[in-house]
């Protein structure tokens, strides 16, 4: 059985171990390009 304070001890650090790396966690995110000769006209 495990003991209230190692208990405690393990979720501290796995809390501070998912608060302290969101990247590994997270889905990319795709980068949206847009080239200029789609919206030249709008612009003038």
């Amino acid at each position: 059985m495990t003991s209230r304070r190692a208990f405690v001890k393990s979720a501290a650090l796995a809390s501070a171990g998912a608060l302290l790396s969101p990247p590994l966690f997270a889905a990319a995110k795709p980068t949206i390009g847009l080239q200029l000769y789609t919206v030249r006209d709008a612009m003038a």
